[in-house]
């Protein structure tokens, strides 16, 4: 078998008395051996002879990678004669070396796929690792039994390859982190050598026992109120955290629209899931940016903001190691975040400043004043709202006033104005309620006081003193004869004259009023009887005599006595 070999040919002898083989090297192990004609039976004069021998190489051979043992063949027939020839095309080299090639590993663990840079397990998880021992020159399998040494988180675990396949069933670790996996070959036969790659190992298993969790959602906003414009194309973002690596192909974000302030349960209005963008490509860290784009106006039907609805979202999913996603604030029950859709409703409101009266300040008992009161809609649609309206006296003791309703289209108001007769002294001011709402406005304070009797000049008109009323009239008065008498001499002559009789008329009308007011004052004296004498008057008295009317008798100094007849 080794013609060439200085060590040890490696002869097998074949013996034609007994026909058997038999050889004399300790490294040879002969299982069996025929000799006999190619063709036909064989008979002592075969011209064509065939040789089939099985036998196994012992451990012990000396390996030698650079000699390439050639085969030779000698015949020597029963007169002494021999042939000998050369088998240079079946030279072979002996290496008991052998391997284990990472190509031939499998390694299956449960609620985990691994890849090629490695495995991500829980803690615990059952694996099973199959792999292959073949001899290194050739990648034959080896038949012999070996044994396999499988290493990982410090532990080594050994099982029997034969016929050059091994499987192993082993548990992960139970500490989370990177443990490397490794193979090689134990309790090897003499002169066999392990070529296995040690290097590097199989593979990294990665022990997570920690789920990934939603730790922020930035927007929308918490508080932001979505209009149906925003549902058509709304951008979630959120932060992960995940310190190993998650399942980008598993996590999923889920999103709901119902009811507001729905029960857990209750039949959605819509509903929807997508895949979420990983950015910047990070799927590991304590704050990892995933962002979801979702489109749920095409989902809703026409008119269904006329209800109250929300908003609701979750994330489902999975790091590699198959821990699923922490579900204590993330999950449909409770679900990561919530939003109010904006309703296309009536929303009602008023202030302070949208309470009005007809009159301030301090006011007498009896009087009236009317109320006016001023509602809006800030919302989308119209609709018709009810107040009502109240007085509010010190103590808390109310009255009400008035309860009407009121019709607002969207983005408008409306007044209503009810009439208040004041009764009851001191302080009072006004409360108006948005009955469905529960929303109240306070009016300023008015003082009720007790009515005195004023004259005219004492009397209040809307609250301002009447002597401010009539000085302003008497003023106007004074105006409107200045103004009268720059039209009169601005006039033409012929006005002049005209102004001219008119003041003597003026005059005479003066003097009639004064002559009748003079006999009012003064009464005529008794009239007393004489002979009817004419009298006699100076000259220079004509003028006295021709005075018919009335003299005071009183009118000269101390008391004058009647003339003597």
């Amino acid at each position: 078998m080794a013609s060439n070999s200085q060590d040890d040919n490696l002869a097998i002898i074949w013996d034609g008395d007994d026909q058997r083989c038999t050889s004399q090297s300790p490294y040879l192990l002969i299982e069996s051996c025929i000799l006999g004609a190619r063709y036909g039976n064989t008979t002592p004069y075969s011209s064509s002879m065939e040789m089939s021998v099985t036998f196994q190489l012992q451990w012990t051979l000396l390996p030698d990678s650079y000699l390439s043992r050639e085969p030779a063949v000698e015949v020597i027939d029963r007169a002494g004669q021999s042939s000998f020839t050369l088998l240079p095309d079946m030279r072979w080299r002996y290496s008991p070396d052998m391997m284990i090639t990472r190509s031939s590993m499998n390694v299956t663990i449960a609620d985990s796929v691994p890849n090629s840079e490695g495995a991500w397990v829980r803690p615990g998880a059952a694996a099973t690792i199959q792999g292959e021992v073949m001899w290194s020159s050739d990648g034959v399998l080896v038949n012999a039994p070996v044994d396999v040494a499988i290493l990982l988180d410090g532990k080594r675990h050994t099982v029997l390859a034969n016929g050059g396949g091994f499987t192993a069933e082993l548990e992960m670790p139970l500490t989370s982190g990177d443990h490397p996996l490794s193979v090689e070959l134990a309790n090897l036969p003499a002169n066999a050598e392990d070529l296995t790659d040690r290097s590097t190992p199989v593979m990294w298993i990665v022990v997570d026992g920690d789920r990934p969790e939603v730790t922020e959602v930035l927007s929308p906003r918490p508080s932001a109120v979505l209009t149906m414009e925003d549902l058509s194309e709304l951008e979630v973002e959120i932060r992960v955290k995940e310190l190993e690596q998650l399942n980008p192909n598993s996590v999923q974000v889920n999103w709901r629209i119902q009811p507001l302030d729905a029960l857990p349960g209750a039949l959605p209005v819509a509903e929807g899931m997508v895949m979420p963008t990983f950015m910047e490509n990070r799927l590991s860290g304590q704050s990892i940016p995933v962002m979801a784009l979702i489109d749920a106006t095409s989902a809703l039907e026409d008119g269904a903001d006329l209800a109250a609805l929300e908003l609701i979202v979750w994330m489902v999913g999975a790091d590699m190691a198959g821990n699923q996603f922490d579900d204590l604030l993330n999950s449909e029950v409770i679900p990561l975040g919530t939003w109010t859709i904006e309703q296309r409703a009536p929303s009602f409101s008023m202030q302070r400043s949208d309470i009005e009266y007809s009159k301030w300040g301090d006011l007498n008992e009896g009087e009236s004043l009317t109320v006016s009161i001023t509602v809006h809609n800030n919302g989308k649609l119209g609709g018709q709202v009810e107040i009502m309206i109240e007085l509010v006296r010190p103590g808390g003791v109310r009255t009400e006033l008035d309860q009407t309703y009121l019709y607002i289209e969207a983005g408008s108001h409306n007044t209503s104005d009810s009439v208040w007769n004041l009764k009851g002294l001191g302080a009072v001011w006004i409360e108006a309620t948005i009955i469905s709402t529960g929303e109240v406005a306070t009016g300023p304070t008015l003082r009720i006081v007790e009515a005195s009797p004023d004259g005219l000049f004492g009397a209040t008109v809307a609250g301002v003193d009447a002597i401010y009323i009539w000085l302003a009239v008497g003023l106007m008065v004074i105006l409107s004869i200045v103004f009268a008498a720059l039209m009169r001499q601005g006039g033409s002559g012929e006005t002049w004259v005209n102004d001219e009789d008119w003041e003597e008329d003026v005059a005479n009308q003066t003097a009639m009023v004064a002559q009748s007011q003079a006999q009012k004052q003064y009464p005529s004296p008794p009239t007393v009887v004489h002979d009817q004498q004419q009298a006699v008057y100076p000259a220079g008295d004509a003028e006295a005599a021709a005075y018919t009317g009335y003299v005071d008798p009183y009118a000269q100094s101390g008391y004058q006595h009647p003339p003597q007849q």
